[in-house]
Order: structure tokens, then sequence, then C-alpha cells
């Protein structure tokens, strides 16, 4: 994120704000899948076998819950790096001189 922000603020070629906005956007999701990540880390993590008070019907929530924020995490990664490959695209698109890119 800090070359692309590097490279940016160096080609001599101005470039509008949806750029800067998409950099943003980025980070932001990059921040969210880490958090997630590691959220999901430790709920993977729990010792639920020796949970011995609780009501079999619970296992089967569990698992819904966490393959749901497996689902949902690895759609965040892919739109992380679908939003990362349109912003690195178009930056290109703007710095080389001819139009074939």
């Amino acid at each position: 994120m800090l070359t692309l922000v590097g490279l940016v603020n160096r080609v001599d070629q101005d470039f509008d704000t949806p750029i800067y906005h998409r950099i943003a956007l980025v980070s932001k999701l990059a921040a969210f899948s880490l958090a997630g990540a590691v959220g999901l880390l430790l709920l993977l993590a729990m010792p639920v076998a020796e949970f011995d008070n609780m009501s079999p019907q619970w296992y089967p929530m569990l698992y819904k819950i966490l393959y749901a924020g497996v689902v949902a995490l690895s759609a965040l990664l892919v739109g992380t790096v679908v939003l990362l490959y349109q912003t690195v695209r178009s930056l290109i698109a703007h710095v080389t001189p001819r139009e074939d890119v």
C-alpha cells in the first residue's frame, strides 16, 4: 500500500480522487480482513470439547457461525484482491504512455 501511494505521489500526472478513495478502501478492507482472520482463529482455537455444561444443540449452531465466518472472510479477501488489482491496473493505465494497457 505504501508503494502504491508513493508511486501515485511521485508520478508527474495528477490523479483523480477515485484512485485515492480506492487506495483508502483497499487499506480498510485489508484491516478488516486481518481483524476477521484473528477473530476467526480465536474462535477456531476455542476448546469446545471441554465445555461440559453446554447442551448438544449448541454445537450445530457453533458450526454454522464458524462456517459463516469463513465464508464472509473469504469473500472479504477476494474483494480486497480484486479491488487492489483494479486499482493497480488503473494506476498503470494512467502512467503508461501507450493506449493498449
